[in-house]
């Protein structure tokens, strides 16, 4: 199910901590695969979260790609958009309150299992998980076991019809208003730019901090909130102010 894109270049998506008072906020890293470096940034414990979902959720959610379960798939969860699992019928509730919904990150599951009957009226299933606690490691252990490894970046496909697409270069160069405080374009060229960069190499690395495939977080986060229109635009506009 579609959902509302936020500011085009703005996304501060909050990871697994307690609400409100359980430290330091965290972005929503999901480059991170390391398990240890995971359950740090998410505040819990993962060992003790593994008891928490074979008891309370193991039932009727599974966490293995393509696996099948009674409930929607929870592989891949974080980043997601509520009730846009392809393939899974959700119910009517679950799709009217999808709506105004964003995507499963910190803030939303927290809220969402301390009261999931609140949040979906007539919502069948599972209890809330009111210890906050108990739904911290439960969290930890689901983000720990649920985010896919970022693919390589000779795995990521840039579609053919992108690359020949026109781009529009005003917009492009709209656009390129909130690169420029990272590549400075001057007489001695672009800051932060690989020489011999050229426009479809430019197009394919956006894509591949897209899919998480190079370790920037920032450019992940830039080309995450990026179309394939307006990349095309960005590269239109590029082309024409690259060395």
């Amino acid at each position: 199910m579609p959902h509302a894109r936020t500011a085009l270049f703005a996304s501060v998506l909050w990871l697994c901590s307690p609400v409100p008072d359980g430290g330091q906020a965290q972005t929503l890293d999901l480059s991170l695969t390391d398990p240890e470096a995971i359950a740090a940034q998410c505040g819990g414990d993962p060992n003790a979260g593994a008891p928490h979902f074979e008891a309370l959720c193991s039932a009727c959610h599974a966490t293995e790609a393509g696996a099948e379960s009674t409930g929607p798939n929870l592989h891949a969860v974080y980043g997601r958009a509520p009730g846009s699992l392809e393939g899974y019928d959700f119910t009517p509730a679950m799709d009217a309150w999808a709506e105004g919904s964003t995507i499963w990150e910190r803030e939303s599951l927290h809220a969402f299992l301390s009261d999931p009957a609140g949040h979906v009226p007539g919502m069948s299933g599972g209890g809330a998980v009111t210890d906050t606690v108990v739904r911290t490691d439960l969290m930890t252990w689901l983000r720990v076991n649920t985010t896919p490894p970022p693919p390589a970046p000779e795995d990521v496909v840039v579609p053919e019809e992108v690359l020949a697409m026109e781009g529009d270069r005003a917009y492009g160069e709209y656009l390129w208003g909130e690169c420029a405080g990272c590549h400075v374009v001057s007489g001695e060229g672009i800051s932060q730019y690989s020489e011999g960069l050229d426009r479809d190499a430019f197009i394919r690395a956006l894509f591949e901090y897209r899919a998480r495939a190079r370790p920037n977080q920032t450019m992940q986060n830039v080309a995450g909130n990026l179309g394939d229109a307006e990349i095309a635009a960005l590269a239109a506009h590029f082309e024409e102010i690259r060395p």
